[in-house]
């Protein structure tokens, strides 16, 4: 009996991501863990452009600081096609920046250039996945 409950609550933990609000709905209900690079392909965005960038300022933690700032960075501009709103994923992509596991935000862009930087970021990537605050 015991194992069952603990089979149970190990795989409603696996999915709780799915189920979890996220700071901003318009990325409630993908799957856990989803990798970041198939957000841009993702029914519910469309892909505006996507390229090379500096590290965006403000997010110190993620990209750090001059000398060590992670030069190798990729912005990748996304709209929600139900909302109109749009994102951008920046995204490490050399391994001096983030140890060969890609690492990087997603920040609404209204906010973010109102200069809202805490409000700004609806999701982190570690390791290349997607996790919504």
């Amino acid at each position: 009996m015991k194992s069952i409950i603990l089979l149970i609550a190990l795989l409603s933990s696996l999915t709780s991501f799915a189920a979890d609000k996220c700071k901003d709905s318009n990325f409630d209900g993908l799957e856990a863990g989803e990798h970041y690079s198939k957000l841009q392909y993702h029914n519910r965005f469309e892909l505006l452009y996507e390229g090379d960038s500096p590290a965006p300022a403000g997010f110190s933690d993620t990209f750090g600081v001059a000398p060590n700032l992670c030069h190798d960075v990729m912005a990748t501009y996304l709209k929600h096609k139900a909302s109109g709103k749009t994102y951008v994923m920046f995204t490490t992509h050399d391994d001096y920046c983030d140890g060969g596991n890609t690492i990087g935000i997603i920040v609404d862009m209204k906010l973010y250039s109102q200069q809202k930087l805490e409000e700004a970021v609806v999701a982190e990537i570690g390791d290349s996945e997607v996790y919504c605050n």
